[in-house]
């Protein structure tokens, strides 16, 4: 069968759907028994989105092979449930990239260098590889923005001289565009109606027993910036039968007087505190107040990358004693770096050459609450990182009663810590949320919200068990 192509554009405004309608069309596509695969064209100029502003494009989605993507590529894996690659997402700034270095070398023979043809071929070509890396039956293409923005212009005319190099029979076009309301008629939400995904969806309309988690970062302004992190606790609330109320509490507003405001007390009422990933200082000791609370009032933890650094950053200020114990990330004079550059990482001026990207393998401890979690003794999971755990403080902090209960397989590097003498209290130093589905939760979120409603009373049977 010859690949076939549909190109999804999107009219008015942006954030109309596009996304989720190439997500949920691929799902039905799928289980009609066809291979599928999904592109993001992205116009903006920045080359991927790893360096830009989670205020401004939400958040970093990672893939197996490391590429740091659009968010909209996490609506495509959790809906159609495939890994995508590199290819699936393709940036302006990758392809005026691309072609200004086949420039430089000579390979246009000195001729002048056009929009048409050679950024639109380029175009096509990125297009290409999706249907020849994945060998899909089905590539959907989805061009970011609206047809209306300057920069999606090379976009739109590559999609329309494609037809014409693949056939009418080949290509196929959706334009989704806004329809405006008038009314408070609530949010439309469209669910495919497949077998697994129709006992998702009837889960989440019932009734069911509530427990609230504070999820403490420093972008909740824009919830889209920890959107896998987001969908991942509903999975696991499904799944446990359960729902989820979330406070987005801001880091930055649990430090100095902080006792006693409004977001303190919706921190020290929660049934469970999520700490997600993250970079720079800024709320840094907000998140480390939230994770000192978790950790006195036996109060359910999960931290996420960062969230898992900064469980260990407080453990060495409180528990060994250590007053300045912290990140070289956010206190290069620290005497105490529990959390640090590998000692190979150093003199790396190019930050992208330091980050640990994509799947790594991770050995799991006999008996620990992450083993117990995943029922299996290794796991591979996605990575988004810089520092790492400063193994000089490993057996100082192990025998004050913390878990290593991950390590790389070399045994050089933590990937899960716990503690010993908490409900749960872990934090990896990976991104779980980032395989997370409806349909498959991710072991430790559902471990994290089991032990909520565990410790606040809150009665749960697992959807194997319902169904």
């Amino acid at each position: 069968m010859k690949t076939k192509y549909i190109f999804i554009t999107g009219g008015v405004v942006s954030s109309v759907g596009k996304g989720v309608s190439a997500a949920a069309l691929g799902l039905l596509l799928k289980e009609r028994g066809f291979t599928v695969s999904v592109q993001k064209l992205d116009p903006y100029i920045n080359v991927d989105p790893g360096t830009m502003n989670p205020y401004q494009h939400g958040e970093v989605f990672v893939l197996d092979d490391g590429s740091e993507t659009d968010l909209d590529l996490g609506h495509y894996e959790r809906f159609i449930d495939v890994p995508l690659s590199k290819v699936c997402n393709a940036t302006t700034g990758q392809v005026y990239a691309e072609v200004i270095a086949k420039e430089r070398r000579g390979d246009y023979l000195g001729g002048t260098i056009q929009v048409i043809p050679h950024i639109t071929n380029e175009i096509k070509r990125r297009i290409g590889l999706v249907a020849e890396t994945s060998g899909a039956d089905i590539v959907l293409v989805e061009v970011g923005g609206t047809v209306g923005d300057i920069e999606s212009l090379p976009f739109l005319e590559a999609l329309r001289q494609m037809r014409g190099d693949v056939g009418r029979k080949n290509s196929y076009y959706i334009h989704v565009t806004w329809l405006p309301i008038i009314g408070a008629t609530g949010e439309l939400k469209t669910n495919p109606n497949l077998a697994a995904w129709e006992t998702v969806v009837e889960e989440a309309k019932k009734k069911r027993p509530h427990v609230r988690i504070a999820l403490v970062g420093k972008y909740v302004e824009l919830q889209d910036a920890y959107m896998s992190v987001r969908e991942a606790l509903n999975h696991a609330a499904i799944h446990l039968g359960i729902d989820l109320d979330i406070d987005w509490i801001h880091s930055e507003k649990l430090e100095g007087d902080y006792r006693g405001s409004e977001l303190w007390e919706k921190v020290t009422t929660a049934d469970g505190i999520l700490v997600p990933g993250g970079f720079g200082g800024r709320g840094i000791e907000g998140k480390i107040n939230a994770v000192k609370y978790a950790r006195e009032t036996k109060t359910p933890y999960f931290g996420l990358c960062l969230g898992m650094q900064l469980m260990v950053v407080e453990f060495g200020r409180n528990i060994l004693g250590y007053e300045d114990a912290n990140s070289t990330e956010f206190k290069s004079s620290s005497l105490h770096p529990v959390i640090d550059l590998m000692p190979d990482q150093r003199g790396i001026v190019d930050k992208g050459a330091t980050m640990r990207l994509g799947l790594y393998p991770c050995d799991l401890k006999r008996g620990t609450k992450a083993e117990q979690s995943y029922g299996k003794k290794q796991v591979i999971e996605r990575h988004r990182h810089r520092f790492e755990f400063n193994n000089k403080y490993k057996d100082e902090m192990g025998e004050a009663g913390m878990v290593f209960s991950g390590m790389s397989p070399d045994g050089r590097l933590v990937e899960i810590a716990e503690l010993s003498d908490h409900p749960f209290m872990l934090g990896t130093q990976f991104h779980p949320e980032f395989l997370s589905r409806p349909t498959r939760p991710h072991p430790l979120f559902v471990g994290f919200l089991r032990a909520v409603c565990e410790k606040s009373g809150v009665k749960y049977s697992m959807l194997t068990e319902r169904e």
